[in-house]
């Protein structure tokens, strides 16, 4: 389950995936990183991304992954600038800026480990049938 912690002025949104997870899904699967919604079901709400080296960025229509943090984890994870204003609540603050963005985040990460062990699976057998010589 992804975490938010507010240090000083920002906030550092964690994911429970790793960064190289999220981008092996990415190359293998990236259908499998979008969370589909509406009448039909059918209609892309929700995108997780992983772009290495970049700042990232939280909306309410995706996550994009810029790092994965200094732990030896390699936890996903994105800072965000926090403006809180005068006198509010930090936790309500944050509860209702990345509320729906971390609510579509966790439904996508109870998905993707298995569709991670399927591409691990394909990757594995394909790799097993390439010679060199």
């Amino acid at each position: 389950m992804a975490t938010i912690k507010v240090v000083g002025d920002v906030a550092v949104i964690a994911s429970s995936l790793k960064l190289e997870d999220i981008q092996r899904v990415q190359k293998y699967r990236p259908e499998a990183l979008t969370l589909m919604g509406g009448e039909d079901g059918k209609t892309p709400i929700f995108k997780v991304e992983a772009r290495p080296g970049t700042p990232g960025s939280v909306s309410v229509f995706g996550i994009t992954f810029g790092s994965a943090g200094h732990s030896e984890a390699g936890l996903a994870t994105v800072t965000v600038p926090l403006t809180v204003p005068a006198g509010a609540d930090v936790k309500n603050y944050v509860a209702d800026k990345y509320g729906s963005a971390i609510a579509n985040l966790q439904k996508l990460e109870t998905a993707i480990p298995t569709v991670l062990e399927a591409v691990n699976a394909e990757r594995t057998t394909l790799i097993s049938a390439i010679t060199v010589e």
